[in-house]
């Protein structure tokens, strides 16, 4: 087990205990992060699983890197394995967003550096209101964006697809579709 290498700000509060093996962020997972920072005031706002250099903790042991809120909840939640954003569609999304109130803001599906959730199971990308409400989410095929839904009122609304058309699903005013053309 290393010693970390601390820093202090000018009031003698941490401000980041760093571990490090041959120059590179190294720790074993299983001990704790290889970086932890905090604020000032001494309010945790980062902690980051390094291996070798690289970003890395099994996601089933928890994500990899985890920014704080102020109040202490996370903002971001990062699943990597290897340097690149990782985790089973099983276990959930490789990258989630909060608001400050501890509710989902984002959730992105990754596996081996690539977005990706097998289209049955969900979108790859959803976005949530403030109330937890789902407004947008995007399927992903072969690591591009095959289409976008945007949600109103808890329903979907519209469905727009790369190969550049609109289309309004279930509109209450226009069901309608509509052509995209580039400038």
């Amino acid at each position: 087990m290393s010693k970390p290498v601390t820093t202090l700000y000018s009031n003698n509060n941490i401000k980041s205990e760093e571990y490090f093996r041959e120059g590179r962020y190294h720790r074993n997972y299983r001990e704790g992060p290889a970086l932890i920072t905090f604020s000032e005031e001494g309010i945790k706002t980062a902690e980051i699983f390094y291996k070798n250099g690289e970003i890395h903790r099994p996601s089933k042991e928890g994500p990899a890197s985890t920014s704080f809120f102020d109040n202490g909840y996370p903002m971001i939640e990062m699943y990597c394995e290897n340097g690149k954003y990782h985790r089973s569609y099983k276990e959930g999304a490789a990258i989630l967003f909060y608001h400050p109130v501890n509710i989902l803001k984002s959730e992105e599906f990754f596996k081996n550096g690539e977005r990706y959730r097998p289209e049955k199971e969900g979108a790859a990308v959803s976005f949530f209101d403030e109330d937890g409400r789902k407004y947008l989410q995007e399927y992903y095929k072969d690591g591009k964006i095959e289409y976008t839904q945007i949600f109103t009122k808890g329903e979907t609304d519209i469905k727009y697809s790369s190969g550049g058309k609109l289309k309004i699903i279930t509109s209450e005013l226009y069901p309608m579709t509509f052509e995209l053309t580039p400038k």
